[in-house]
């Protein structure tokens, strides 16, 4: 089994195939009265995952999901937290929320811009690979 996640802030790091939906930043605004950031602007870094959830698979596929590529966009809220997950492109529903569940427990270092932590929208491409 090869799992690959491959992640990308904002479609703005190299690896990134997809754009962002604007749900995130939708979400953002919402629920901080602000709009997340893109990495490179304002002087926002990628930021640094500090814990990693490590997809839990099943031992049984279905024959379409044994080799997909998925993408993710998500919220990472003030306290470095994912907040929300959205499913941008996935071809195997299973697959697709074994990983987003996974995100949803990832976590990260806070973004500062201007000694204030701001929220982030992140895209992660994830590839798949049971051959």
């Amino acid at each position: 089994m090869r799992l690959t996640p491959l992640v990308a802030v904002c479609a703005a790091a190299a690896g990134a195939n997809e754009p962002p939906t604007g749900k995130c930043a939708t979400a953002a605004k919402a629920m901080y009265g602000i709009a997340a950031l893109e990495v490179g602007s304002e002087g926002v870094r990628e930021p640094k995952r500090t814990r990693y959830v490590r997809p839990e698979f099943p031992t049984k596929w279905p024959e379409a999901c044994r080799s997909t590529h998925l993408t993710h966009e998500f919220l990472i809220d003030l306290d470095g937290k994912v907040a929300r997950v959205w499913t941008v492109r996935a071809s195997c529903r299973e697959i697709d929320e074994i990983i987003a569940a996974a995100i949803r427990g990832w976590q990260y270092e806070p973004t500062v811009v201007k000694g204030a932590p701001v929220p982030v929208c992140v895209m992660a491409q994830t590839i798949v690979d049971l051959r």
